[in-house]
């Protein structure tokens, strides 16, 4: 498996569904408190960076109803608006980006792939519960559409580990890449480091010698004129 690189001017965090009511849930095979930790770190290393951070979540009571053979259950009266709210253990921030969904696939139905394309985003790393619903979903999507992605096994779950293990063994590795929370922090992290003095999105990088001996020959060759009334040498503009 190849070391993982990432460019975080062109790479976003998706997260899919971290809100009250499916945090709330059995998970496997990765119990839900560790999927919502995992996914929170690597939301904070993203805004390090100056990368988006998206989080999703699907609003119960418009949930898309479709002629199915198991329809989902969420009984016949509205449910507390606080089902659907991001779960405070996920880490939203202001300046992230929250996006509602009516169905599985948080492309479906939002504007998700415009947010993406108009910050210059060809990379997904998606995070999320649950594996076989949302995750997948999303990244069946998502490719669909040209996005290349990367979904983090130790920040996703499902309601059947079977299942979850299905999904990462035998779809996403020809989908995308898989790999773990670790993995994607330590390519965010072999990254130049953000300068705190530039606008989101630029990185400092170092001169070395020759780039400074650049610079003065380069100034050296710029034409010059004297300044009759102050007797100073200026540069052309």
């Amino acid at each position: 498996m190849a070391e993982l690189q990432l460019d975080s001017h062109k790479t976003a965090l998706v997260l899919i569904d971290l809100q009250n009511a499916i945090v709330g849930m059995s998970t496997a095979p990765h119990p839900a408190p560790e999927v919502v930790a995992n996914s929170a770190k690597l939301a904070e290393a993203f805004r390090g960076h100056s990368a988006p951070v998206v989080y999703v979540r699907v609003d119960l009571n418009d949930f898309l109803e479709l002629p199915v053979d198991q329809p989902i259950n969420l009984g016949n009266t509205p449910l507390p608006g606080i089902v659907s709210e991001i779960a405070p253990s996920a880490g939203f921030q202001p300046g992230d980006i929250l996006l509602t969904k009516r169905h599985w696939g948080a492309f479906a139905g939002t504007d998700l792939e415009q947010q993406l394309k108009s910050r210059g985003v060809d990379t997904v790393v998606l995070t999320g519960i649950s594996t076989n619903a949302g995750v997948e979903s999303t990244a069946r999507q998502g490719t669909g559409l040209g996005f290349g992605f990367v979904v983090v096994e130790d920040a996703c779950s499902g309601q059947d580990g079977e299942q979850h293990r299905f999904a990462f063994e035998k779809i996403f590795p020809r989908l995308c890449r898989v790999r773990s929370t670790n993995e994607v922090l330590a390519a965010l992290a072999a990254e130049q480091t953000p300068h705190k003095g530039r606008e989101c999105g630029s990185t400092f990088t170092k001169k070395t010698q020759s780039d400074i001996q650049r610079e003065r020959v380069q100034r050296n060759r710029i034409p010059r004129r004297k300044d009759k009334s102050r007797g100073e040498h200026l540069a052309e503009n």
